[in-house]
């Protein structure tokens, strides 16, 4: 079984949920996804999840798997998120 990594922020700092301080954080991606075996372990573990096509400003990069709170790649919750902090 593939070992994860911790989700790892620009600074190199493993990134933790602004709400729950939990450390199980996927990145989400956008777009067509071009299926593959690596996907779908990632998908599996967790790792990712899928964010659809569309694609807006201040667009969420990181979900909490814990409390599903979605963020932006620094952390802040992602705009639609805010009034339920």
């Amino acid at each position: 079984m593939p070992t994860t990594e911790p989700k790892v922020t620009q600074a190199g700092k493993q990134q933790a949920c602004t709400r729950c301080g939990s450390r199980n954080v996927a990145h989400i991606s956008y777009g067509l996804p071009a299926f593959s075996d690596e996907l779908r372990q990632e998908l599996d573990a967790g790792e990712v999840q899928l964010g659809g096509c569309l694609v807006w400003p201040e667009q969420p990069q990181l979900v909490c798997n814990d409390c599903a709170l979605q963020m932006l790649s620094d952390g802040r919750a992602a705009p639609e998120e805010e009034d339920r902090l």
